[in-house]
């Protein structure tokens, strides 16, 4: 398995930093998909360390 390069949208390569401030706006706009996830994955998430 190799570790990607590039972010590649469109045939235009994205820096990793409009990638990571594309992500927090998404979760931003949709809270319910991270209390989602939260929710779905706790025990993986207590078993990693995770507090709230």
């Amino acid at each position: 398995m190799h570790a990607r390069s590039a972010w590649v949208v469109g045939g235009r390569t994205v820096p990793d930093e409009e990638v990571d401030e594309e992500h927090a706006a998404f979760y931003a706009e949709h809270p319910l998909v991270v209390e989602t996830g939260m929710r779905k994955y706790a025990d993986l998430l207590t078993a990693w360390g995770w507090e709230e």
